[in-house]
Protein backbone atom coordinates (compact mmCIF):
# COMPACT_ATOMS: atom_id res chain seq x y z
CA UNK A 1 0.00 0.00 0.00
CA UNK A 2 1.37 3.86 -0.71
CA UNK A 3 0.15 6.45 0.95
CA UNK A 4 -0.43 9.45 -0.64
CA UNK A 5 -1.47 12.04 1.66
CA UNK A 6 -0.53 12.63 4.99
CA UNK A 7 -2.98 13.74 7.22
CA UNK A 8 -0.70 14.61 9.90
CA UNK A 9 -0.82 18.48 9.69
CA UNK A 10 -4.43 19.04 9.81
CA UNK A 11 -5.44 21.48 11.58
CA UNK A 12 -8.06 24.44 12.27
CA UNK A 13 -11.71 23.21 12.25
CA UNK A 14 -13.86 24.66 9.73
CA UNK A 15 -17.32 24.37 11.20
CA UNK A 16 -19.81 23.49 8.45
CA UNK A 17 -22.80 25.20 10.88
CA UNK A 18 -21.63 27.82 13.01
CA UNK A 19 -24.76 29.25 13.69
CA UNK A 20 -27.18 27.70 12.42
CA UNK A 21 -27.32 29.47 9.15
CA UNK A 22 -23.88 28.57 7.80
CA UNK A 23 -24.99 24.60 6.69
CA UNK A 24 -22.09 24.33 3.81
CA UNK A 25 -18.83 24.87 3.22
CA UNK A 26 -16.73 24.32 -0.28
CA UNK A 27 -14.41 24.10 -2.12
CA UNK A 28 -14.29 26.15 -5.12
CA UNK A 29 -11.34 24.61 -8.07
CA UNK A 30 -10.68 24.33 -11.83
CA UNK A 31 -11.39 20.78 -13.12
CA UNK A 32 -7.88 18.85 -15.00
CA UNK A 33 -7.57 18.38 -18.94
CA UNK A 34 -7.83 14.44 -19.46
CA UNK A 35 -11.18 13.65 -20.51
CA UNK A 36 -12.05 13.00 -16.56
CA UNK A 37 -15.07 12.11 -14.63
CA UNK A 38 -15.72 13.05 -11.40
CA UNK A 39 -16.61 10.00 -9.22
CA UNK A 40 -15.62 10.63 -5.45
CA UNK A 41 -14.53 13.36 -2.56
CA UNK A 42 -12.99 12.88 0.32
CA UNK A 43 -13.19 15.24 3.14
CA UNK A 44 -11.53 15.10 6.51
CA UNK A 45 -14.49 16.17 9.07
CA UNK A 46 -14.77 15.61 13.12
CA UNK A 47 -18.15 16.80 15.17
CA UNK A 48 -18.53 19.13 18.23
CA UNK A 49 -20.97 18.28 20.48
CA UNK A 50 -23.86 16.15 18.69
CA UNK A 51 -25.42 16.77 15.81
CA UNK A 52 -27.28 13.95 14.22
CA UNK A 53 -28.15 13.23 10.51
CA UNK A 54 -27.09 12.31 6.80
CA UNK A 55 -23.97 14.87 5.66
CA UNK A 56 -24.74 15.86 2.25
CA UNK A 57 -21.37 16.07 -0.34
CA UNK A 58 -22.71 17.76 -3.21
CA UNK A 59 -21.10 19.51 -6.50
CA UNK A 60 -21.87 22.49 -8.18
CA UNK A 61 -21.54 24.47 -11.28
CA UNK A 62 -20.13 28.09 -9.92
CA UNK A 63 -19.53 31.35 -11.89
CA UNK A 64 -16.46 33.31 -10.51
CA UNK A 65 -16.32 30.37 -8.33
CA UNK A 66 -18.84 30.82 -6.32
CA UNK A 67 -21.85 28.20 -6.80
CA UNK A 68 -24.73 28.97 -8.89
CA UNK A 69 -27.67 26.89 -9.80
CA UNK A 70 -28.45 23.29 -8.49
CA UNK A 71 -26.22 20.77 -7.79
CA UNK A 72 -24.81 18.26 -11.00
CA UNK A 73 -24.53 15.72 -8.72
CA UNK A 74 -24.71 14.78 -4.81
CA UNK A 75 -24.07 11.59 -2.11
CA UNK A 76 -26.34 12.45 0.72
CA UNK A 77 -26.40 8.53 2.17
CA UNK A 78 -22.47 7.65 2.83
CA UNK A 79 -22.46 9.63 6.21
CA UNK A 80 -23.78 10.47 9.40
CA UNK A 81 -23.01 13.17 11.47
CA UNK A 82 -23.36 10.94 14.68
CA UNK A 83 -20.42 8.85 13.61
CA UNK A 84 -17.98 11.19 12.94
CA UNK A 85 -15.34 11.47 15.96
CA UNK A 86 -14.85 14.52 18.30
CA UNK A 87 -12.73 17.33 17.35
CA UNK A 88 -10.09 17.79 16.74
CA UNK A 89 -9.72 13.73 15.43
CA UNK A 90 -10.49 14.16 12.27
CA UNK A 91 -11.07 11.25 9.69
CA UNK A 92 -11.22 10.86 6.29
CA UNK A 93 -15.21 10.10 5.17
CA UNK A 94 -15.23 9.72 1.17
CA UNK A 95 -18.50 10.32 -0.76
CA UNK A 96 -18.89 8.41 -4.23
CA UNK A 97 -21.08 10.17 -7.34
CA UNK A 98 -22.12 8.67 -10.27
CA UNK A 99 -19.96 9.48 -12.85
CA UNK A 100 -20.06 13.13 -13.29
CA UNK A 101 -18.97 14.29 -16.87
CA UNK A 102 -17.62 17.61 -16.76
CA UNK A 103 -14.99 19.69 -19.12
CA UNK A 104 -12.00 20.54 -19.33
CA UNK A 105 -11.38 23.93 -17.33
CA UNK A 106 -14.85 24.00 -15.97
CA UNK A 107 -15.33 25.97 -12.92
CA UNK A 108 -16.52 24.03 -9.76
CA UNK A 109 -17.32 23.69 -6.25
CA UNK A 110 -17.57 20.56 -3.82
CA UNK A 111 -19.32 21.20 -0.70
CA UNK A 112 -20.29 19.07 2.39
CA UNK A 113 -23.43 20.25 3.91
CA UNK A 114 -25.48 19.84 7.04
CA UNK A 115 -27.64 21.47 9.42
CA UNK A 116 -27.05 22.04 13.13
CA UNK A 117 -26.31 25.06 15.96
CA UNK A 118 -23.75 26.72 17.13
CA UNK A 119 -22.66 23.75 19.33
CA UNK A 120 -23.81 20.79 17.42
CA UNK A 121 -21.99 21.00 14.25
CA UNK A 122 -19.53 19.47 11.48
CA UNK A 123 -16.19 20.68 11.24
CA UNK A 124 -13.45 19.53 8.04
CA UNK A 125 -10.14 20.00 8.93
CA UNK A 126 -7.13 22.08 7.20
CA UNK A 127 -3.86 21.41 5.83
CA UNK A 128 -2.25 24.28 7.91
CA UNK A 129 0.47 24.31 5.39
CA UNK A 130 -1.78 25.74 2.03
CA UNK A 131 -2.59 29.00 1.67
CA UNK A 132 -5.99 29.96 -0.06
CA UNK A 133 -4.99 30.68 -3.99
CA UNK A 134 -2.50 27.06 -4.70
CA UNK A 135 -1.84 27.06 -7.92
CA UNK A 136 0.32 23.98 -7.58
CA UNK A 137 -1.12 21.91 -10.53
CA UNK A 138 -2.81 24.84 -12.37
CA UNK A 139 -5.35 25.68 -11.09
CA UNK A 140 -7.29 28.37 -8.47
CA UNK A 141 -9.11 27.46 -5.05
CA UNK A 142 -11.64 29.25 -3.41
CA UNK A 143 -13.46 28.67 -0.21
CA UNK A 144 -17.19 29.26 -0.30
CA UNK A 145 -20.15 29.58 2.39
CA UNK A 146 -23.54 28.31 2.16
CA UNK A 147 -25.24 31.18 4.44
CA UNK A 148 -29.42 31.24 5.00
CA UNK A 149 -29.69 29.12 1.45
CA UNK A 150 -27.12 31.55 -0.67
CA UNK A 151 -23.77 30.97 -1.76
CA UNK A 152 -20.54 33.14 -0.83
CA UNK A 153 -17.07 33.40 -0.84
CA UNK A 154 -15.23 33.04 3.28
CA UNK A 155 -12.50 34.74 3.92
CA UNK A 156 -10.46 32.65 5.99
CA UNK A 157 -6.76 32.26 4.02
CA UNK A 158 -6.32 28.76 3.98
CA UNK A 159 -7.91 25.96 2.11
CA UNK A 160 -10.20 23.25 3.63
CA UNK A 161 -8.55 19.33 2.89
CA UNK A 162 -10.08 17.95 -0.02
CA UNK A 163 -9.26 15.04 -1.86
CA UNK A 164 -11.22 14.79 -5.48
CA UNK A 165 -10.80 11.24 -7.70
CA UNK A 166 -12.01 11.20 -11.40
CA UNK A 167 -11.75 8.75 -13.96
CA UNK A 168 -11.42 8.70 -17.69
CA UNK A 169 -14.80 6.27 -19.03
CA UNK A 170 -12.71 5.55 -22.10
CA UNK A 171 -9.20 4.72 -21.21
CA UNK A 172 -9.22 3.90 -17.25
CA UNK A 173 -7.10 6.48 -16.00
CA UNK A 174 -7.53 7.90 -12.94
CA UNK A 175 -6.77 11.35 -10.98
CA UNK A 176 -6.38 12.37 -7.60
CA UNK A 177 -6.69 15.72 -6.73
CA UNK A 178 -5.21 17.46 -3.36
CA UNK A 179 -7.93 20.53 -3.58
CA UNK A 180 -6.26 22.76 -1.03
CA UNK A 181 -3.31 20.87 -0.77
CA UNK A 182 -1.28 21.26 -3.93
CA UNK A 183 -1.51 17.14 -5.11
CA UNK A 184 -1.84 16.18 -8.40
CA UNK A 185 -1.53 12.65 -9.00
CA UNK A 186 -2.15 10.50 -11.88
CA UNK A 187 -3.38 6.76 -10.60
Amino acid sequence: MVTVYDASDIAGAISASLNGTNIGRGMSFEWPAGGYDLTAATWYMAKNGSPTGAITCAVYNTSTFVPSGAAIGSDAASHLAEDLGAAPSYAARRFTFDPITVAEGADLCISYEHGGDVSNNITAGAKTTVTQYNTAFGVGLWRNVLNSGTWGSASNAFGISLLVEGENPVSGARILLGVGMGMRLGL
